[in-house]
């Protein structure tokens, strides 16, 4: 994945290509946990219902600054 620093990314989440035994509430939170290890931090998650079935889009920045998110030093 190439995403410079504190470059915007949006990706597609397709819950049941991931694991189809959990369910797609669990898997979303189990990859929204994955881009913040990587230094993805999420903005918006919006599911894509009731035109496609267990996909959710998430949106955000890589490495952001702190001054990006000020509410975060809270």
């Amino acid at each position: 994945m190439f995403v410079k620093n504190r470059g915007h990314f949006v990706i597609s989440i397709k819950a049941s290509c991931i694991d189809s035994t959990l369910a797609p509430e669990v898997v979303y939170a189990n990859e929204v946990q994955r881009l913040r290890e990587e230094k993805f931090r999420p903005v918006e998650q919006m599911t894509l219902e009731p035109y496609e079935r267990d996909h959710v889009i998430v949106t955000g920045m890589y490495r952001p600054e702190p001054e990006d998110f000020p509410e975060d030093k809270k």
